[in-house]
């Protein structure tokens, strides 16, 4: 269902129209969880809301997943996240992280998700405006990359920067040359110091990216629903999940050598590849750089999150998994 079609459907349904940056009242505007009181006064109720929404928001997100899954141009790719977006626009939601952390609970939509889609409405106006200036970037994972420099503006970048940017996505050139020339792009505009002359205070901000990360797998691996999991752990490709796993237990154990490549990001949510790709960061600044992790965090905390990820390469640890998840429910019930 494409943003169109969602706007025929309400429409259809004698609901009021949606598009907000057409100047049109949403259906719903943002109050306590993402409802206006008095809209509840009118019937409206929270559980009934959310349930509306997941249903407008369920087969976009599928189809999102299949177009990563199949490897579908970028504005594709973007087209799905902008009608996501659009769908959480048209009905008023403002404040989004604990609406979007109430439909994760609800569904296998995942907050981080919805965050980015979020983020991809409120950038592009239009949902033309993505095949017009990204109609030939071929890999979605390379548009990601570079969407901070357009969406930041501490990259500060020029009118004429931003154009240059926009050509390099869609000239075809090797993946691997777009990338490093990106990230060249961003040490300019903001220079970042090699982590191995950080301080331990300059390595504070990760511990709240970690800790928050670390809070979302537990919820994932300890209470959503069995298919939800999998539908989860599908998210992930396989070698992200690896090498993951090896790098958090790099950072657990002094003894432990952490991958010497860079992380494989491509067609992994921005959430999840943020993390990761701070804790290469890290790692790669040698023993000093992990040791002073290690004294911000517990390596029992590292230990917890490279359980987790294990748990998730492997099919039968994850079925052992919901089976002893399932055991304790009922022990603590009975």
């Amino acid at each position: 269902m494409r943003g169109q079609e969602v706007s025929r459907s309400w429409a259809d349904r004698g609901d009021v129209a949606h598009g907000m940056a057409a100047g049109c009242a949403p259906r719903f505007s943002a109050g306590e969880n993402g409802v206006r009181p008095e809209e509840s006064r009118r019937g409206v109720m929270k559980g009934e809301f959310l349930e509306e929404l997941i249903k407008e928001i369920a087969p976009l997100n599928n189809r999102y997943r299949m177009a990563v899954r199949n490897r579908e141009p970028a504005h594709v790719v973007l087209g799905y996240l902008w009608d996501i977006g659009d769908v959480l626009l048209g009905y008023g939601v403002e404040r989004l992280h604990p609406l979007a952390r109430e439909i994760q609970e609800q569904s296998y939509i995942t907050a981080s998700l919805l965050s980015y889609a979020y983020r991809i409405r409120r950038y592009f106006k239009d949902r033309r405006t993505i095949k017009r200036n990204f109609g030939k970037v071929s890999n979605f994972s390379l548009f990601r990359e570079a969407f901070p420099l357009l969406e930041n503006p501490r990259y500060n970048l020029s009118k004429r920067e931003k154009s240059e940017l926009v050509r390099l996505l869609n000239s075809g050139a090797d993946t691997g040359e777009i990338s490093v020339r990106l990230a060249a792009l961003k040490q300019r505009k903001r220079p970042r110091k090699n982590a191995r002359s950080r301080h331990p205070e300059e390595l504070g901000p990760f511990v709240p990216m970690f800790l928050e990360r670390m809070r979302d797998l537990e919820e994932q691996m300890e209470k959503i629903p069995r298919k939800q999991l999998h539908a989860f752990r599908d998210s992930f490709p396989p070698d992200f999940l690896l090498y993951w796993n090896r790098l958090v237990m790099s950072l657990a154990d002094e003894n432990l050598t952490p991958p010497k490549e860079p992380p494989p990001l491509a067609n992994v949510e921005e959430s999840w590849a943020s993390l990761v790709e701070a804790m290469y960061q890290i790692a790669s600044g040698g023993k000093s750089a992990r040791n002073r992790a290690r004294r911000l965090l517990s390596p029992m905390e590292f230990l917890r999150m490279a359980d987790y990820v294990d748990i998730l390469r492997d099919e039968g640890k994850l079925e052992r998994h919901i089976k002893r998840r399932a055991s304790g429910k009922r022990e603590m019930i009975t």
